[in-house]
């Protein structure tokens, strides 16, 4: 086990509105304020989008790709990092990686869509999601 002491640094809460990308105008941000490393928490609501259920490995059928439908409550948590080689969500999403950028991780837990039955709750990695209507996030940098 690695440990690494940290301190709080800056704290940001942002207000999201109706389509906004969650995940590009995190990196965005962190990258306009040399954000290097942060905690993320966040609650809402997205509309299209896509999560990751499951491990992402090398075995088939450990992961799937899920399509997020026109609406779902979410509350979860993750983290901010400027990760040297390019994570495998942002290769699959096609991103140029270059050079280290900023990279947001969310995991979420997602409710039914607006309309459904309830159901289980869907849980995933954030792939990508544009807000619908609005979500809240806390960014707490850390040094």
């Amino acid at each position: 086990m690695e440990v690494y002491e940290k301190k709080i640094g800056r704290v940001f809460r942002f207000e999201f509105a109706k389509g906004e990308n969650l995940l590009a105008e995190l990196a965005n941000f962190a990258r306009k304020e040399g954000i290097r490393e942060a905690s993320l928490f966040v609650v809402g609501a997205i509309g299209e989008g896509e999560i990751i259920t499951g491990f992402r490995t090398t075995t088939e059928g450990d992961s799937k790709v899920q399509e997020l439908g026109q609406k779902r409550e979410f509350f979860g948590v993750g983290n901010l990092t400027w990760p040297a080689k390019r994570p495998l969500s942002m290769a699959r999403l096609g991103v140029p990686w270059d050079e280290p950028l900023p990279y947001p991780h969310l995991h979420l837990t997602f409710g039914p869509d607006v309309g459904e039955e309830q159901r289980e709750n869907l849980v995933g990695h954030l792939e990508k999601g544009f807000v619908n209507p609005a979500a809240t996030v806390l960014l707490y940098e850390l040094l």
